[in-house]
């Protein structure tokens, strides 16, 4: 789903919305959580784990932070993972591309259809 279907549109924000407001001030922020990881999960349930896992081992990063007298070791932890998750998802096609032309690799993916060619 993405921020201009007409599901997101009017499903899924005026529902979110509305339980926002009518549930209690300190639910709030629970509800908006787990709305964000269904929102989330409508593009692949694996993202989503994915998701989850960045959520909790950025959690733990910053309570290292917090309490510890090697802050700056954990924040560029944190920081070296998160880049390395941002680079390994955003540029992995990019990158096997480029290895594959500089290399002179010519492999394809079998097309295939429904409907043969005619």
């Amino acid at each position: 789903m993405i921020f201009s279907s007409l599901v997101f549109l009017y499903v899924f924000l005026p529902i979110v919305l509305l339980v926002y407001y009518v549930i209690k001030d300190s639910y709030r922020n629970y509800f908006l959580f787990l709305s964000s990881l269904v929102f989330f999960a409508w593009g692949g349930v694996s993202y989503s784990i994915l998701l989850i896992f960045s959520i909790i081992f950025n959690y733990f990063i910053g309570r290292k932070l917090g309490g510890s007298s090697h802050s700056k070791l954990w924040l560029s932890v944190g920081v070296i993972i998160n880049l390395s998750f941002l680079g390994v998802f955003k540029y992995a096609d990019l990158f096997t591309e480029t290895i594959n032309v500089f290399l002179g690799w010519t492999h394809q993916l079998c097309d295939i259809t429904i409907f043969p060619y005619k």
